[in-house]
Order: structure tokens, then sequence, then C-alpha cells
């Protein structure tokens, strides 16, 4: 009994088709491949947990961008939009700027966690919505509303604080950027949740596949 074959060798995989699709993960390896060489202390539990601490914001942001650049899309506000909701976490967290400074039970004075950090969602949310009002109703490109915004935004942070830092925090508040779990930085947590969370949507949902689409159809 003889075997009919296709005659069609398998197809081989372009070296440079898969360093190009690969660059960023093949040169994040060669660069902690190097620091561990240069300094033997950096792969050192503690050092990086310390960098991932670090990154978690710029992470969190990335995740974000993800969503906005897959719809063939960019907001270059984000930075200025991050750093006027975190202040409005701290101001009405501590109540306003009369006791911007203060510390122990003067600065358990203000509000609750919870009702700073959906102040800072519900501005994050407002400035997001209106930025994407203008680039899907007004026809304004994307570069122009998010560049607008990132001076906009970082006025409105600077006018909110007076031009000063915020700072004083209870343990209740500065937890959620400087607290552990078994060892692991919140924020870290939060960000892999966040990125854990992301993939799903983008790959098992159909908001995710119209994301796609929508880039696609650009």
């Amino acid at each position: 009994m003889s075997h009919s074959h296709s005659g069609q060798a398998p197809a081989r995989r372009d070296p440079i088709d898969l360093l190009a699709r690969y660059s960023a993960p093949i040169f994040l390896v060669l660069l902690i491949v190097v620091f561990a060489a240069l300094q033997p202390n950096f792969l050192h539990p503690l050092n990086v947990m310390n960098v991932l601490r670090q990154v978690s914001i710029s992470g969190l942001i990335a995740i974000g961008m993800t969503f906005v650049i897959l719809t063939a899309g960019i907001d270059l506000s984000v930075g200025s939009l991050v750093a006027l909701t975190g202040l409005v976490a701290a101001y009405v967290a501590k109540g306003g700027l009369e006791s911007r400074f203060a510390v122990g039970a003067s600065a358990d004075a203000g509000n609750p966690v919870i009702v700073a950090f959906l102040a800072a969602i519900a501005v994050g949310m407002a400035c997001g919505a209106l930025q994407g009002w203008a680039v899907t109703r007004l026809r304004v490109p994307p570069f122009v509303v998010t560049l607008g915004g990132l001076t906009a935004w970082r006025g409105a942070a600077l006018l909110l604080s007076n031009g000063g830092p915020i700072s004083g925090f209870g343990p209740d508040f500065t937890w959620w950027g400087q607290g552990r779990i078994e060892g692991v930085p919140v924020p870290v947590i939060i960000f892999a949740a966040a990125a854990v969370i992301a993939h799903v949507v983008l790959r098992h949902t159909r908001f995710g596949l119209h994301v796609y689409a929508l880039g696609g159809n650009g």
C-alpha cells in the first residue's frame, strides 16, 4: 500500500523575521545578561523586586497604550494624565492643600483612600473620554488631540497642587505603592493582574477582536 505525499517541504522561518518579531524580549534578555555580568548583585531578589516595582507604573501605562496603538491611534498625554490623577488622589486623600505636608494624626484628617482612588479614576476617565470624543466625533487627529492634552493636563496638575508637592500620607494610602504581599511589591501584583486581564480581553473577547479589527481596517 503506497502513501501519497504532497511533495511540499515544510515552510522555513526567516531568521530576520523571527528577530524582528521577538526583538523586544531578546533585547531585554541581553540587557539582563550584560547587567548581571557587570554587577552580580543585579539579580539579587531585593534588586529584582525594586526594579519591577519601579517599572510597574510604566507597565500599566503600556498596557493601556497597547489598546490605543492596536487601533492605529496614539496618546501623547498619558504622562501628564498620570500626574494629574495622582495629584487628584493625593488632594482628596489629604482633604485639600491646607494639610499638604501634615504627618501623623493630622494626615488622617482627610478622606478615605477609596474616595481618593475613585476621584482619581473618575478624573482619568473624564479626561480620556473628552479626548476620545474629540478624536471620534470632531475627527481631530489623535496626535493633535493628545498633544494638546499633554499640555492641558500637566497645567491642570500644576494648578491643582499650586505648583508644589503633596506628602505625608497614612499607611493605608502608601501601602498601595510601598507595601508588599509575601515579599512581592503591591504595584507589581497590580501590574501583573492588569496584564493578565488585558491579555484575556484582547485574545478571548469580542471587544478584543474589535480592537484588532479596527486597527487592521485603518
